[in-house]
């Protein structure tokens, strides 16, 4: 997946974090996050679209924005697993339930209609914008 992409990877997370993460969520996490998560427990690196820098949070952290709600009450239905590093959150988006993409929005601007922006269709198209190695 990031084979020849500008992508700092991490060590992998254990089956435990993993577990605790899949707790941590009202949602069902996307299978090509889990997955990735068993390659690389976060991470950061360069995107070709707005908001061209992605830092993907390690388990620890996206469970404990989890279980503290700590954007529910402004962005209910958004599980947060990322920034662009400057104001910007990344999260799945299950405001209809279900899993619909990627998004990202500003956290100092409550009002979704205004804040939200679509990103990519599953995170395995958000993490195929990663930019390669020369581009």
């Amino acid at each position: 997946m990031l084979e020849d992409k500008d992508w700092q990877i991490e060590a992998g997370a254990t089956e435990s974090e993993i577990a605790g993460l899949i707790a941590a969520s009202a949602h069902p996490l996307p299978a090509d996050y889990l997955s990735y998560l068993n390659f690389s427990n976060g991470g950061e690196g360069p995107l070709s679209i707005d908001p061209q820098w992605l830092v993907l949070d390690n388990t620890a952290l996206v469970a404990h924005f989890l279980r503290e709600g700590t954007f529910a009450e402004f962005f209910p239905g958004l599980v947060v697993i990322g920034s662009n590093g400057a104001g910007e959150a990344i999260a799945f988006d299950f405001r209809q339930g279900v899993a619909k993409g990627v998004v990202c929005f500003d956290m100092t601007n409550i009002d979704s209609t205004e804040s939200i922006r679509h990103l990519a269709a599953s995170f395995t198209e958000l993490m195929s914008l990663v930019t390669s190695r020369g581009a």
